[in-house]
């Protein structure tokens, strides 16, 4: 499950060039073709502020079995070199309990201003300590400043540290190629699309479990498809590919709309 969560971190957001831009991004989580989960985001990107939230929940089976959801939200500023996260929450609950966490950001220092239950009542995994946290973005801000072409004209260059309240981690972006994605029954894009590597690096803040099913923290790299055809002032993630040791999990986009004007919807 923690690495579906940080590949879903991926996903909410696009780039947007000079103007405010309203986009709302539904995706469907799949694992041996049966559907996992739902992920809807609606996110605000204007010249000098971002806003982000998004919604996680179990689907049929999944449900049943393990009834998991999360809800997430993040905002900060926005200027031509960056963004620059304020604030961040994040709600899950699920069948093995429930977790709450906030961060505020004043320059360079990020303060856990909510976490419930405490890392530190959790067996074998480390508190981040506060020179690990220097400097660091949230997930979703991490896209925001990925996505940005001002800050990025490559769609898959540079690492950026990232700090969820619990675990400290780097991603790595880097090229892999142009990709054409036909179309099919799961997704709602079909088209040319920039591939991108992007190496997730375990830093702190992690399971002793989590260290033995990864081999030590060992980094992994998921596989994103971003589309610059849907608009021109955006990216958008359409597929994600994360590897998983019962087989991969596939996630497609099923409806993508902008300003209140749908651009894609998978055919139901």
């Amino acid at each position: 499950m923690n690495k579906l969560v940080l590949a879903l971190a991926l996903l909410p957001t696009a780039a947007v060039a000079n103007a405010p831009v309203k986009l709302d991004l539904s995706y469907a989580i799949y694992a041996s073709g049966a559907q996992l989960m739902t992920l809807d985001s609606s996110s605000t990107l204007g010249t000098d502020a971002y806003a982000v939230r998004t919604d996680i929940r179990t689907e049929g089976l999944a449900n049943w079995l393990t009834r998991f959801t999360m809800k997430g939200e993040s905002r900060g500023a926005l200027d031509w070199t960056t963004a620059k996260p304020a604030l961040y929450n994040a709600d899950t609950d699920g069948r093995w309990g429930r977790r709450v966490a906030g961060l505020r950001w004043s320059g360079d220092a990020v303060t856990v201003v909510k976490q419930d239950p405490p890392v530190e009542e959790e067996a074998g995994r480390g508190k981040v300590p506060e020179e690990l946290r220097r400097g660091t973005i949230d997930p979703m801000a991490a896209i925001v400043l990925r996505a940005l072409r001002e800050t990025t004209p490559e769609a898959c260059t540079g690492t950026v540290q990232v700090f969820d309240a619990v675990r400290r981690y780097d991603l790595t972006f880097s090229p892999a190629g142009a990709a054409t994605l036909l179309a099919n029954r799961y997704s709602a894009y079909a088209g040319e699309t920039v591939k991108c590597a992007v190496k997730v690096t375990p830093i702190a803040g992690y399971s002793k479990k989590y260290a033995s099913e990864t081999g030590k923290n060992a980094a992994e790299t998921i596989t994103l498809w971003l589309a610059e055809d849907i608009d021109t002032r955006l990216r958008v993630p359409v597929r994600l590919e994360v590897p998983n040791t019962w087989g991969d999990i596939m996630i497609h986009l099923t409806r993508v709309a902008v300003d209140g004007e749908a651009k894609r919807r998978a055919v139901e």
